[in-house]
């Protein structure tokens, strides 16, 4: 398994698709994505909760998508990884930048 590579729970050469020449995951048929770092799991996502990011991502929410992302994955153990922040718009982009940071750093060290 290589450095820092996202792991599908179910078969991945059934779920992804060819479109236009760019590969894209069918969510519908994977339950979970799994986070992991030289064979070692280390976070997951269930696709339910994956689903509005990558909507989001796909629509020019970029942004929007991957500062939401930590809030919605899970340790291994179940647990939420990073809390949900609410607020001024402001205190919250900052939250959510310095867990999507935080995220990361776990992920990929």
């Amino acid at each position: 398994m290589a450095n820092g590579r996202v792991v599908y729970k179910k078969s991945y050469a059934r779920s992804i698709t060819r479109d236009s020449g760019t590969s894209r995951l069918d969510l519908y048929s994977v339950r979970r994505i799994v986070f992991a770092r030289n064979g070692q799991h280390r976070f997951y996502i269930d696709s339910s909760e994956l689903r509005p990011l990558t909507a989001s991502y796909a629509g020019r929410g970029k942004i929007w998508a991957f500062n939401n992302l930590p809030a919605k994955v899970r340790r291994m153990s179940g647990t939420s990884a990073f809390s949900e922040w609410t607020g001024g718009w402001l205190g919250v982009l900052k939250e959510q930048s310095e867990d999507l940071g935080e995220f990361l750093t776990e992920w990929l060290d």
